[in-house]
């Protein structure tokens, strides 16, 4: 079972090839969506999923899950943007810094 990470967490430590996760609260009804910008090629994303709570009630919100692998040791940082497609400019943003190790 992966580790998981939030907004709670600024550091993380991780291995090479071992997988882990980001969850980040959101409501994808209002058009914002979590996106994430990798610093560079020591990680790269695996899979992005939204997970609806509520029961599926009308302008619910959800959890953003995205899978996130480290493919080389060294430092790296992970940057998490809340905003509109169309949108340049962010709502709410958090950096998630990595130690990576073999």
């Amino acid at each position: 079972m992966p580790k998981r990470y939030g907004k709670a967490n600024d550091t993380i430590d991780a291995r090479v090839g071992e997988p882990f996760v980001i969850e980040l609260e959101g409501n994808a009804t209002t058009g914002y969506r979590w996106r994430l910008e990798l610093s560079d090629d020591k990680v790269r994303l695996v899979d992005e999923q939204y997970v609806g709570q509520g029961g599926g009630a009308i302008g619910a919100g959800g959890t953003h899950v995205f899978t996130v692998e480290p493919v080389a040791r060294g430092k790296a940082t992970i940057r998490a943007l809340y905003k509109r497609g169309w949108d340049p400019h962010a709502a709410e943003q958090h950096e998630f810094h990595l130690d990576i190790k073999d």
